[in-house]
Order: C-alpha cells, then sequence, then structure tokens
C-alpha cells in the first residue's frame, strides 16, 4: 500500500509539475507503478518468508531455496496464460478487432441482451482460458466498442455501458473457481494439499448455482429495465439462501 501511494505521489507530480493542486485518491492510483511496486512487493515477500523459515528451524537455506523454486514452478503455468492472453488482447487492439466485430453485428444485436451475453462469453472464456484477467483483456476491446455503438441516445449515465461491463467481469471471475487451469485454483489445491480435481468438483456446484443467478438477474434487469436492479438482487440473494438452505 505504501508502495503504491509513494510511487503514485511521484508520478504526479512528475507529470504535472510540483505546482500542480494536490492529487485525489484516483490521481495517486492512476500514476501509480503498480507493476513496480508488485515486482519488489512480492521480492519482499519472498525474502521474508526465507528469513522467517530459516529463523525457526522449519526449513534449511537449501530446503528454502529449493520450496521458492517449486513455488515458481506451480503458478508458471497460470502466468503463461496470462501473458499469452495479454498478447492476444494487444494484437485484438492493434488489429482493431473490436470495432470491426462491433460494427458487423451491432445492428442485429438487440441493447436488451448485451449484458448477458457478455456474461455468457466471459464464462466461457475465462473457463477456457483459466484466467479471470485473460478473459478481460480479451473481451474489453471487443465489449466497450459494441456497448457504445448500441448504446442509446437517450442513455446519458451510460447503464448499458456499466451493465455489460459488470457483465464481463463477473462472468470472467467465474472462471477462477471452476476452471483446473486456473492459477488460483491450482495453487488452493496445493497449499492445501488437495487434489486438484477434487478442489474443482467441490467448487463448481456452488460457482454455477451464483453464476446461474447472476445471469438470470442480469437478463431480467436488463430485459425489464434499471428500476428492476434492486428488486432482482434483492430476490437472486433470497433464491441462494433458500437453495443452499433446502
Amino acid at each position: 500500500f505504501y508502495g503504491v501511494i509513494s510511487s503514485g505521489y511521484d508520478g504526479y507530480y512528475a507529470a504535472n509539475g510540483s505546482d500542480a493542486p494536490p492529487p485525489s485518491g484516483v490521481d495517486l492510483l492512476s500514476a501509480a507503478q503498480t507493476t513496480e511496486v508488485l515486482i519488489w512487493a512480492s521480492l519482499l515477500a519472498d525474502g521474508l518468508a526465507v528469513v522467517l523459515s530459516w529463523a525457526q528451524g522449519i526449513l534449511s537455506l537449501e530446503g528454502c531455496m529449493a520450496a521458492w523454486v517449486e513455488g515458481i514452478q506451480a503458478v508458471t503455468l497460470g502466468l503463461l496464460t496470462l501473458v499469452h492472453a495479454w498478447g492476444v488482447g494487444d494484437m485484438a487492439r492493434r488489429l482493431h478487432i473490436g470495432a470491426y466485430i462491433a460494427s458487423l453485428i451491432a445492428d442485429a444485436m438487440p441493447e436488451a441482451i448485451l449484458p448477458p451475453i457478455c456474461f455468457l462469453v466471459s464464462a466461457f472464456v475465462s473457463v477456457a482460458s483459466g484466467s479471470s484477467w485473460g478473459a478481460m483483456v480479451l473481451l474489453f476491446p471487443l465489449v466497450l466498442p459494441l456497448t457504445l455503438q448500441n448504446q442509446d441516445s437517450r442513455d446519458t449515465a451510460g447503464e448499458l455501458l456499466i451493465h455489460a461491463v459488470g457483465a464481463t467481469i463477473s462472468g470472467s471471475l467465474f472462471g477462477d473457481h471452476v476452471s483446473p487451469i486456473s492459477d488460483t485454483t491450482v495453487l488452493s489445491a496445493i497449499s492445501s494439499h488437495c487434489s486438484l480435481m477434487d478442489h474443482v468438483n467441490t467448487q463448481a456446484p456452488y460457482a454455477s448455482l451464483v453464476a446461474t443467478v447472476a445471469f438470470l438477474v442480469t437478463l431480467f434487469v436488463s430485459v425489464a429495465g434499471p428500476w428492476a436492479l434492486y428488486p432482482s438482487l434483492i430476490a437472486g440473494i433470497a433464491l441462494l439462501y433458500i437453495i443452499l438452505r433446502a
């Protein structure tokens, strides 16, 4: 947290000059060097884990290094998946695939079903890729121009855009819980000494149930209009409670 705030201050004043007005929280987060901060935070956490394990006699220095290498091997697949997804997302942006797809199907797709479709597609992509971030990187260049092209001129608050973005994020998170190639799923199984597929099979029914209810709520709100948002949320929570308590 300190690194994010500190780099945000440095980045903000470097870009706007020393006489710039005090930055807001959004300004700090926008100017923060989050990638650099995360790398240093990870290295600091690694060093602290080694020191604590060695000082308490839990592991020798050789054991600490072996465990560190084994941990890197465990997350390599997830990192490679994410890097490839970033590459595909960057390629999609450079080729303007989002604008092209939007121009092809914008006129043929009813506005009301855009958020539910975003939810289904992002859920499928996240399960197939095993990465919620990868699914978002892939889909946002497609979803945003398509949504903006379908947005009604009366929609001054950008409600369709908000619903489509929210549906894409929600659907993308689904894959993190049920995909056997998701880095978080793999790490959860490893840390709990549980079989990977046993972990997936125990999570999938609950995640699928929540995803189904979320899709139905999204579909109803999209068709009925903004007035149905809070009643649908309450109904969805009540439905989940009834099913899980039955």
